[in-house]
């Protein structure tokens, strides 16, 4: 550090602690924060009132930690606040079930029931969010077990045959 630069360090750190000095002993004469003074001129009249600080008049109450928290298991589903409310719906919501299990066997009711939402691929590692649950090759939803995770497509091997999910083609618009 040159001298110039020193002497500007210094001289900055002294007009720092002088300004401090002369808040605080030269210019409080009140008690604290909780009293200020607002100047109003109304036409030729000068209008002079005390003020407070809300602190100093309520007091923040103190509200107790939730004790009945749940865990956090990053497992479970959590809701998409931007989707719409229709997208929403899943088999808990009350909606019709559009599965047909009586009709149909349970590769083709798995595939109908469930949606592929995501694909993640890095290295070796394999990664898929079926119905907003992470899951791997070996894990096991319903009973079908994902045997192969792809850029856009899962299969799964379940009692009575494959199924697959795929993620739907991206809507192509016109670009802003």
């Amino acid at each position: 550090m040159t001298s110039k630069k020193k002497r500007l360090y210094v001289g900055l750190m002294l007009t720092g602690a002088a300004a401090l000095f002369c808040d605080r002993f030269l210019l409080s004469r009140a008690t604290g924060p909780e009293i200020a003074v607002a100047v109003d001129f109304v036409g030729d009249q000068l209008l002079e009132r005390s003020l407070q600080s809300p602190s100093a008049s309520a007091p923040i109450p103190e509200l107790p930690f939730p004790r009945d928290l749940r865990a956090w298991d990053p497992g479970e589903p959590v809701r998409d606040l931007f989707s719409t409310p229709s997208a929403q719906q899943g088999p808990d919501s009350g909606a019709p079930d559009k599965s047909g299990a009586g009709e149909r066997g349970e590769a083709a009711t798995f595939a109908a029931r469930h949606s592929l939402n995501g694909v993640l691929i890095v290295g070796r590692a394999r990664r898929a969010v079926v119905d907003e649950k992470v899951v791997e090759v070996d894990d096991v939803i319903e009973g079908c077990k994902v045997v192969d995770i792809e850029e856009r497509k899962v299969r799964f091997v379940c009692t009575d045959g494959e199924a697959a999910l795929t993620l739907p083609e991206p809507e192509r618009g016109p670009r802003k």
